[in-house]
C-alpha cells in the first residue's frame, strides 16, 4: 500500500522539480529502494524525462546488476531505459551481456535485456 502511494507522490513531484541535476540525483536513490514498486517507478520517471546523463546510466546499470528476482521489474524497466538512450549507453553492455547469459532469468527480461543491446551495440 505505501509503495503505491509513493509510487503516485512520485508521478506527481517529478514535473514539479525543474532542476535536471536534483531530480537525477533524487530518482538515482530511489531506485536504490528495498520497495520494487518504488525503483520500478523512480526508473521510469527518469526515463519519461529523458534524463541520460552517465549518472543515471550507472543508476540503470546498477538496477540491472541488482537483479535477482525481487529486482525483476525494474531491470526490465532499466533495461528499456537503455535501449531508449541507445548508443550512448554503451557503458552498460557488459551487465547487460552477463544479465541476457544468465540461465535464470525470465523470459521478460531475457527480451528486454536482448532488446537494449541491439539498440546499443554498434553496428
Amino acid at each position: 500500500m505505501l509503495g503505491r502511494q509513493f509510487s503516485n507522490l512520485l508521478t506527481t513531484i517529478v514535473p514539479i522539480l525543474n532542476n535536471p541535476r536534483l531530480n537525477r540525483l533524487i530518482f538515482s536513490e530511489l531506485v536504490r529502494d528495498e520497495d520494487e514498486l518504488v525503483a520500478e517507478t523512480a526508473i521510469e520517471a527518469l526515463s519519461e524525462h529523458a534524463a541520460q546523463g552517465a549518472q543515471v546510466i550507472d543508476t540503470y546499470i546498477w538496477a540491472l546488476g541488482n537483479s535477482d528476482g525481487s529486482f525483476d521489474q525494474p531491470a526490465r524497466s532499466a533495461a528499456d531505459a537503455l535501449a531508449k538512450i541507445g548508443p550512448s549507453a554503451q557503458a552498460a553492455l557488459p551487465v547487460l551481456k552477463r544479465l541476457g547469459a544468465d540461465p535464470e532469468i525470465s523470459d521478460s527480461l531475457r527480451e528486454a535485456v536482448n532488446l537494449a543491446i541491439a539498440a546499443i551495440s554498434p553496428n
